[in-house]
């Protein structure tokens, strides 16, 4: 599949779109948020923002497997590898009870603490929010180049191409 620079176009039209609207906000609230604050909301908006990349990434590919399938796949194929031991985890009990309870069981969610990202405390793995916004926005970086420029994936663009349509994106 040859990528016409209209397609290129809109591709990174609709990213700098995502990255206004949807990684900016998260930026902003963990890093200019008030340290005494909790960043629920920052963590919710993480799970939102894996969530649409996923849906965007695996449209095609995993369409018949379903919501919880493509976000554990993103997390594994995007996300450092320190986040393997928790993948399955990340759909059910991070993305789904956060926005559907408003609540989280299996991870302890900071802003700043003397536990490292990652690590199991009392039987929670801690979530630290500078952490998970880096982690998330590298892991953004290396899907969007997967999508434009010299080294984009051929099976990528197509899925995400495939992904606009549906969703009947117009493009202008």
């Amino acid at each position: 599949m040859i990528l016409v620079r209209s397609d290129e176009e809109k591709i990174t039209k609709n990213l700098d779109d995502f990255e206004r609207w949807v990684l900016n906000p998260i930026r902003d609230i963990v890093y200019h948020t008030d340290k005494r604050k909790n960043h629920f909301h920052a963590f919710t908006l993480i799970a939102v923002a894996i969530d649409n990349l996923s849906n965007m990434r695996y449209s095609l590919s995993m369409k018949d497997k379903g919501k919880s399938k493509r976000f554990i796949n993103f997390i594994k194929d995007y996300f450092p590898i320190t986040y393997s031991k928790i993948g399955n985890n990340m759909y059910h009990d991070f993305r789904c009870e956060m926005i559907h309870n408003f609540k989280i069981r299996r991870f302890d969610i900071r802003q700043d603490s003397k536990y490292q990202h990652l690590e199991k405390v009392k039987g929670k793995y801690v979530l630290q929010s500078k952490q998970m916004f880096k982690d998330l926005f590298e892991a953004y970086t290396r899907y969007k180049k997967d999508l434009i420029g010299k080294d984009c994936k051929n099976a990528t663009v197509r899925e995400y191409l495939y992904y606009a349509n549906e969703k009947g994106w117009k493009h202008e």
